[in-house]
């Protein structure tokens, strides 16, 4: 009797007898008498299946037969993501243009149930792990991620796109992240391996973060708290064993690096615009965005909501951040006061259109009521990044108006009775809405204090309800309004918080520190 013509007699979907599914593997059971060769069993089998809630389709011929004996075939099809599956193992007649499984006519057909819980290194395709509930909180670990033409590529067998919107790569979740950073329609799904791959291929061999800068990246507050910080979190969070210096941070869009000299703390190469990139990537062990530390994360929330954003972090967040800082710019950390004195730092924002009416009041005052003290008034606008960290870091107290330069209390030294440090925060009356700085002191584990007047000379005209309804502080109406009300701090409410500060930091003893 003749042996059966595979490629022309269709009724090979009958021979198979069972189809049953083991990790990765399905094992195929078939009637060897009438199937003489089984790895043309490919041409007639392929596999449907769900994964992130889209469709996965393997077409015919994109299967692997990794394992033949007599009546029994093994098929690997490569899972692109890491996770259980419910699948369906169908049969049908060659068809070579078949994109989803309705363009097949499928004969027979099994359920199976596959399953992958690693990544394999050695493989030609992606293959991804994502965590997180939706678009705006998702991340994703990822081998063998491709980007070329200004796109991001997944390399697969299987016919499927990701759901779109697929992920917001930066530190702030909708609708406060960066709109253009998104990854929509991306990454797409390309049928090819790495060895064929429509591009030649530069490998990154450093562990890649696709990662995404904020708004105001010039401000030293937003550099930190929606780029470093975040990023350092995560990483220590997520127990990422790789140092500094092994992996690389690719961002969609511009950070205007003011602060470049604190970035080494995350990664010591610069940080990489990818669509500066004129060549087509591969990123062998890649991470796609982080979790979002921030409080109330609802989609529905409004521009007005981001005036009283709140970021979740407190004092467990970064223990180690001081210590980061300090070694990427290659500052001494257990150094602190000077000249043996303690050292106070008053921010002078001079001209700017946000200060204190009687700064050089309080200056003197400081030096006059800590007289053993070591007082420094400075501009940061004036000194570099290096001095102004390497200063701050040695400070027992940094006294400033609200603003960015009071993120500076970041490198000073946790709080202790040897190493006494505090934040005093100047507010303007009644605006209490945007405690970002108590948020700091506590990340830092620096002691905070505030200082509000019991009352203002200003009239307030429209806004007085900003004053007597606490609320709207965190509206568009009273926000600004509220920030940039210009006054002179009255002395003894300030001497409410910083003359028992002066009576602990008389017992400091700068030899009494320790690494």
């Amino acid at each position: 009797m003749k042996s059966r013509n595979l490629y022309s007699n269709f009724t090979v979907c009958n021979d198979i007898i069972s189809a049953v599914g083991n990790n990765e593997v399905i094992q195929i059971k078939y009637n060897h008498k009438s199937i003489h060769n089984a790895s043309s069993l490919n041409k007639f089998i392929g596999l449907y299946t769900k994964g992130y809630g889209q469709s996965i389709f393997f077409p015919q011929n994109s299967g692997e037969i990794t394992e033949v004996s007599e009546g029994v075939a093994n098929v690997l099809f490569y899972l692109p993501i890491v996770g259980d599956y419910q699948a369906e193992l169908v049969c049908a007649p060659p068809a070579e243009r078949a994109r989803v499984k309705s363009d097949l006519t499928i004969k027979k057909s099994f359920q199976v149930e596959l399953s992958t819980q690693t990544f394999t290194d050695k493989s030609e395709y992606s293959r991804i792990l994502c965590h997180g509930t939706n678009f705006s909180n998702r991340w994703c670990e990822v081998k063998n991620l491709v980007y070329f033409d200004d796109n991001f590529f997944f390399l697969s067998p299987a016919i499927f796109c990701f759901p779109e919107p697929f992920i917001v790569p930066g530190p702030r979740a909708p609708p406060f992240d960066k709109i253009n950073d998104r990854l929509v329609s991306e990454p797409i799904v390309i049928q090819f391996k790495k060895s064929n791959a429509p591009r030649q291929l530069n490998v990154q061999n450093k562990k890649s973060y696709i990662y995404g800068t904020y708004h105001n990246y010039y401000m030293l507050w937003h550099t930190v708290f929606d780029f470093i910080l975040p990023f350092h979190r995560f990483v220590n969070f997520e127990n990422m064993t790789e140092s500094n210096s092994e992996r690389q941070i690719f961002v969609k869009s511009d950070g205007v690096w003011l602060f470049f000299a604190l970035m080494n703390c995350i990664s010591t190469s610069p940080i990489t615009i990818i669509g500066n990139v004129n060549k087509a990537l591969l990123f062998p062990d890649a991470v796609i965005g982080i979790h979002k530390w921030e409080k109330d994360m609802d989609p529905a929330r409004t521009y007005d909501d981001s005036i009283a954003f709140q970021y979740d972090f407190d004092n467990n967040s970064a223990p180690n951040f001081r210590k980061c800082i300090l070694d990427g710019m290659r500052l001494k950390k257990d150094v602190m006061g000077r000249k043996g004195k303690p050292l106070v730092v008053i921010i002078d924002r001079k001209k700017t259109s946000r200060n204190i009416g009687n700064q050089k009041e309080i200056e003197d005052h400081v030096k006059q009521t800590c007289h053993f003290c070591e007082v420094e008034s400075v501009n940061l606008e004036d000194v570099t990044v290096q001095y102004q960290v390497e200063l701050i870091s040695r400070a027992n107290v940094l006294i400033g108006l609200h603003g960015s330069g009071l993120t500076n209390c970041m490198w000073m030294m946790p709080y202790n009775k040897k190493t006494p440090t505090h934040l005093i925060e100047f507010l303007p009356y009644r605006y209490h809405c945007r405690p970002w700085y108590e948020t700091a002191a506590n990340v830092s584990r620096v002691k905070y204090h505030s200082v509000m007047n019991k009352k203002s000379e200003l009239d307030p005209g429209d806004h007085k309800k900003c004053w007597t309804v606490p609320n709207l502080c965190a509206t568009l109406f009273c926000h600004d309004w509220l920030r940039d009300q210009k006054f002179s701090v009255e002395i003894d409410t300030f001497d409410e918080k910083w003359l028992p500060i002066v009576e602990e930091l008389k017992s400091f003893k700068p030899e009494n520190i320790s690494n």
